[in-house]
């Protein structure tokens, strides 16, 4: 054996070598001749550390690149910008073992406005001070490169990153254990050496990789024709366990939620990896044995093409048509969208060449084909059906995920903290409910704005479902009469918001109104269509994992008054009738002069809802009590803060801004309440009201008898509120913490275990007494529990959401998130 490994290393070498070069020829071929000198560039800026060159900042940058030596392409460059006497200030040691560029960059994915992606791999024995300003002048040079016109992403990668794992968090761009297995075969499938030390790792075949991988690693840098210093190796990817699939596959769908078109393809690999295990073919041993076997490069080693490769046999096994013709769409566009652009002729006749090919073993439709190419004419209709299959995917990916780790038994997977914030992350992005408004990714919905809407509600005698339906046209249009509406919902609110915060609608939309509208019109509409972008900002802020480990609470809203009632313009409101009273309670009538009402709101988990409450003082008190319950559990440092973020537009036709001075009044003098203790009395219409400060529970607010008697006071509930008759069974903070719309475990201190208090969907309660055992099996039980329920539900009305588990304080006054974190719970 050792004889034919003696033998064989050479040619291995050598293909390796030729695997890299041709790799390098292919990048720049796509590239712009920006981007190229930028990639010759970056290696000078790294390997030095002067002040006459881009990224320097002190002298305790690491630098040196092992084996650097300055080209022709350098010398010229340092000649035109650096006078005779200027000398660059050599490394004193080289701490930089290489430079490589990984991800699309040289494959049929790669297009001329891909990023450029390139790992700057160091020794672990550097200090972690010396490794931030070593970042620090890689996030420079990024920008510098972004400023001319190059989108360069540097990241520094420690050599023992893939062999000692890392604990950073699933929301973490370099989220270290969670996705190694699928990080590290997509850095050897897709990678080239740029500068510096050359890859182990491709000198080893998989079988050897299996048997003895540092045995064969140890041979390798002992043969006469290999130099020691040339070489570093990031370890085997071989015999990975069931974890490490496990949270590859996790992180993967995490991103993918962001940017399922991008991310498609990627998460349907890792689940064609573990369908596969343990048996798996890595396509980063494909490729290397197939490199180690042959000569010359054809399509069998482009790296994009392989993830499609593999993942197209793994559906038509299984027989999933649906994600097979998705896996075709986001595969044809990956490779079209880059032609454009493209200038060198060589690269430009392959992709076409191989795009009929496709489209001829596909004998996919031509008008289909004629409109995924079109993607500036992309219309709603169209996005909305992508939309529904990335969806589809993305659901069939996490059941295949979940079924994973309870086939595999892997010890606490599905408990784990990563998992539970996966799960409120699907369900954020995709699980409807009431109310709840369905937002598109971005990178769907770039080209789906609408020339021509038009907000129709049909007459209460139509056949027609109620409520608004958007078209997209105008209603002189004869096409109007056979399309179908994109949207129905039950209140205009809704349907602008949905509208405006996929950007259907903006400002150069031309907006028109039919039907039984009332009062209004399209005036009226881009006038809420303007308040509600307002609101878009809060819906682009990230989300945290603590925000998903905690209570859905809000974090900005929209009061919409007298929208689609207005009751100042059924009667003339005399200013002496103002003077007695306020506009929630005008005149010797007492009338409220607030019409319809209809709450818009961003909560903490990036969700965006809309509920409309009845008009007039019973809206009213229903919108403070829903705003008092909301805003319990929410995070702001005072009262100001929290009222700042409660926005309220007005629309009556007169007293306008009164009515909104009125509303918000209110609304301060209730939540200045909130921890004091104390009680406010005040009129809407023609009832009194009291807000009273239950420190354990927040503001309660009860509706006061006319005749006076404390108990006939009657509580006023909001849609989000617990009943009184579960509320009275748990302590406060249950009641503040309780979430409708998810299953929630709260456990509660004993001298000997845990009171469980379960709050389900709907608020409704249900108590486990003096339960003794580890929380952990119990929320592992559980948790299987609703996978196995997940199982047997059709894909339209499956929910994504695991249970949520928080842990009261001895006293009950505080509450934290129950966590696990991959280890056993000792009690």
């Amino acid at each position: 054996m050792t004889d034919v490994f003696d033998k064989e290393l050479p040619l291995r070498l050598k293909r390796y070598l030729d695997l890299n070069r041709e790799r390098l020829v292919r990048a720049k071929s796509v590239m712009t001749v920006k981007a190229q000198k930028f990639l010759s560039l970056i290696p000078l800026f790294l390997n030095y550390n002067d002040p006459h060159l881009p990224g320097f900042k002190h002298n305790d940058v690491p630098c040196g690149i092992d084996g650097f030596v300055l080209d022709d392409f350098h010398k010229d460059w340092l000649k035109a910008r650096l006078s005779p006497e200027d000398k660059l200030t050599a490394p004193k040691r080289n701490e930089i073992l290489g430079l490589y560029a990984m991800g699309s960059t040289s494959s049929i994915g790669q297009s001329v406005h891909s990023d450029l992606d390139i790992w700057v791999c160091v020794g672990h024995d550097i200090s972690a001070q010396r490794l931030s300003f070593l970042n620090e002048k890689c996030r420079f040079l990024s920008a510098f490169a972004h400023g001319c016109g190059v989108d360069l992403n540097l990241f520094v990668t420690l050599d023992n990153r893939f062999t000692q794992g890392s604990s950073d968090s699933l929301d973490s761009d370099n989220c270290g254990s969670a996705q190694n297995l699928f990080l590290l075969d997509e850095f050897y499938r897709t990678s080239f050496r740029i500068c510096g030390r050359y890859i182990i790792w491709f000198l080893i075949t998989t079988k050897e990789e299996a048997d003895d991988y540092a045995f064969y690693v140890d041979k390798v840098l002992n043969h006469p024709s290999i130099k020691k210093e040339e070489w570093f190796d990031f370890g085997t990817i071989v015999n990975s366990s069931p974890g490490e699939y496990f949270g590859s596959g996790l992180w993967l769908l995490y991103k993918g939620i962001d940017s399922p078109f991008k991310a498609a393809i990627k998460i349907l690999l890792m689940e064609a990896y573990s369908n596969d295990y343990p048996q798996t073919d890595l396509l980063s041993s494909k490729l290397k044995d197939y490199v180690l076997n042959h000569d010359g490069y054809g399509i069998e080693l482009d790296a994009y093409y392989l993830m499609y490769e593999k993942v197209s046999d793994y559906l038509k096994s299984i027989g999933d048509v649906k994600r097979l013709k998705l896996l075709r769409v986001c595969f044809f566009l990956k490779i079209y969208s880059g032609l454009d652009g493209l200038s060198d002729g060589t690269a430009l006749s392959y992709r076409r060449n191989l795009l009929d090919k496709l489209l001829s073993d596909w004998q996919m439709d031509k008008d289909f084909i004629k409109q995924i190419i079109n993607r500036d004419a992309w219309k709603f209709s169209f996005v909305s059906r992508f939309y529904q299959s990335l969806y589809y995917s993305l659901l069939e990916s996490y059941r295949a995920l979940l079924r994973f780790s309870v086939r595999h038994g892997i010890e606490y997977a599905i408990t784990s903290d990563d998992a539970g914030i996966l799960s409120r992350k699907l369900y954020a992005a995709f699980d409807r409910y009431p109310g709840k408004i369905l937002l598109f990714n971005s990178d769907l919905t770039l080209s789906i704005k609408e020339r021509y809407l038009t907000f129709i509600r049909p007459n209460k005698n139509s056949l027609c479902k109620k409520g608004w339906h958007l078209y997209s046209s105008a209603p002189d249009d004869i096409g109007i009469l056979a399309s179908s509406p994109i949207i129905v919902g039950s209140s205009l609110v809704e349907v602008v918001a949905w509208a405006c915060f996929n950007g259907i609608l903006t400002r150069l939309t031309a907006i028109y109104t039919a039907g039984q509208v009332g009062i209004v019109s399209s005036s009226r509409v881009k006038q809420l269509a303007s308040d509600i972008t307002a609101l878009k900002s809060s819906l682009l802020s990230p989300i945290s994992d603590l925000d998903l480990q905690r209570p859905r609470s809000f974090k900005e809203c929209l009061v919409v008054l007298n929208f689609e009632d207005d009751p100042t313009l059924m009667r003339d409101i005399e200013s002496a009738d103002l003077d007695y009273g306020s506009s929630l309670c005008c005149g010797r009538e007492r009338l409220c002069l607030v019409g319809s009402i209809d709450l818009l709101m961003i909560n903490s988990w990036g969700e965006a809802c809309a509920i409309s409450f009845p008009s007039g003082e019973d809206g009213v008190i229903q919108l403070i009590s829903s705003l008092v319950r909301v805003s319990r559990n929410a995070e702001f440092a005072d009262a100001g803060k929290l009222l700042s973020s409660i926005k309220i537009s007005s629309y009556a036709s007169s007293r306008g801004d009164l009515i909104r001075y009125d509303l918000q009044s209110l609304l301060r003098q209730v939540f200045l309440k909130m921890g004091t203790g104390e009680e406010l009395s005040f009129k809407i219409g023609r009832n009194t009201f009291l807000a009273r400060d239950d420190k354990d529970r927040g503001i309660i607010i009860n509706r006061l008898s006319y005749l006076g008697s404390e108990s006939e006071n009657i509580s006023v509930l909001s849609p989000y509120s617990m009943r009184p008759e579960f509320a009275l069974q748990v302590p406060g903070i249950v009641e503040c913490y309780a979430t409708l719309g998810v299953m929630q475990y709260f456990f509660a201190p004993l001298v000997e275990g845990w009171e469980i208090f379960i709050v389900n969907e709907r608020n409704e309660v249900e108590i486990y007494n003096h339960y003794v055992g580890s929380r952990a099996t119990l929320v592992n039980a559980i948790n299987r529990f609703y996978t196995r329920q997940s199982e047997g539900s059709s894909t339209s009305s499956v929910h994504f959401n695991l249970p949520q588990y928080f842990v009261l304080s001895p006293d009950l006054k505080a509450i934290h998130p129950f966590t696990i974190k991959g280890q056993p719970d000792p009690d």
